[in-house]
C-alpha cells in the first residue's frame, strides 16, 4: 500500500466498529483475543498498533475477513469490478480453495463471491457457520455441499440455499476445478 492509502486506513475505528457490531464490550473481546482490556482500548483510539497475530486472532473472534482490516475509505463508490482486478478473500477460516470477491467490497447490503476449488479439495477444515443466509450457484464442476447432518451433490446449473447458522462445508470430489458463485449479507465467514 502506498502511504497515502495507508493514511485513509484506520484499524482502530474498524476494530471497535466490528466488535460493536457483534455486541461485545471490550472485556468480551480482549478475552476472546488473549489481551488486556486496557491494550484493546489503546488500540481502538489508535493509540498502540496491533501486532499481524493480534489482527489475526481480532479476525477470527469477530469472525471479519483480516483483509477488512487494511481497506481504506473510499471517496467515490466503485461500481464495477473487472476480473483482473478482484480482490482474494483471506481468513484464518479459509484453509483450502479460494474466493474473490466479486462485488467493489463487502460493506453493502449484499456480497457476490467466487468460490474456486481444485479437484479432490473441500473448502475448510472444518464446518463453517455465517449468521446470514447464503445462496450459492454452481458454475463449473461437481461439488458436494455438506450441511447439518445432509450431503447434497450439486452439478453445473444447481443452486442452493443455506440458511443462517447452518453448519456446512464443500468438497470437490471431481477432477476438474469446481466454481461456486456465493452471495450474501454479511461478511464470508
Amino acid at each position: 500500500m502506498e502511504k497515502r492509502e495507508l493514511d485513509a486506513v484506520n484499524i482502530g475505528e474498524k476494530i471497535q466498529a466490528y466488535r460493536q457490531q457483534k455486541g461485545l464490550n471490550i472485556k468480551e473481546l480482549s478475552r476472546l483475543v488473549g489481551i488486556s482490556p486496557s491494550m484493546l482500548s489503546q488500540m481502538e483510539r489508535n493509540l498502540a498498533n496491533p501486532s499481524i497475530n493480534t489482527l489475526k486472532a481480532l479476525s477470527a473472534a469477530l469472525e471479519t475477513p483480516l483483509y477488512y482490516f487494511f481497506m481504506g475509505e473510499s471517496h467515490k463508490e466503485e461500481v464495477v469490478v473487472r476480473p483482473q482486478d478482484r480482490k482474494t478473500v483471506v481468513t484464518p477460516q479459509i484453509t483450502e480453495g479460494s474466493y474473490r470477491l466479486l462485488t467493489p467490497d463487502a460493506s453493502g447490503e449484499l456480497s457476490f463471491y467466487e468460490m474456486y476449488l481444485s479437484p479432490f479439495h473441500g473448502s475448510t477444515d472444518r464446518s463453517m457457520v455465517s449468521e446470514s443466509e447464503k445462496v450459492c450457484l454452481v458454475q463449473a464442476g461437481e461439488v458436494t455441499l455438506f450441511m447439518d447432518d445432509q450431503e447434497y451433490h450439486l452439478l453445473p446449473g444447481d443452486s442452493a440455499r443455506i440458511p443462517p447458522r447452518s453448519r456446512h462445508g464443500w468438497l470437490n470430489r471431481g477432477k476438474e476445478e469446481a466454481r461456486v458463485v456465493i452471495a450474501t449479507a454479511a461478511p464470508l465467514l
